[in-house]
């Protein structure tokens, strides 16, 4: 499992290049859509943190199918959110 921390002690050499990170992460294999689990390792926050969220609106396009209890994040927000991150 892959983790990837983006805190104020991170050096240039430590801070990858997004679509590095997302290729290595999937294995190559990108998907339309991510879960509230995937994204919240990919920022190293938990994953209530990832649904808040999204219920307050800071993640766009996230929607909730009939009879689940998953969410079905976008892709282009989870990579925008992770853009916001790797800035900080």
């Amino acid at each position: 499992m892959l983790f990837f921390y983006f805190s104020s002690l991170a050096t240039d050499a430590t801070v990858f290049h997004i679509d590095n990170i997302l290729q290595s992460f999937y294995c190559r294999a990108m998907k339309a859509y991510l879960n509230a689990s995937e994204v919240a390792r990919l920022l190293n926050v938990d994953r209530a943190t990832v649904t808040r969220w999204i219920k307050k609106g800071v993640i766009k396009g996230a929607v909730r199918p009939e009879n689940t209890q998953n969410w079905r994040i976008p892709f282009s927000s989870a990579e925008v959110l992770l853009k916001q991150y790797e800035s900080r």
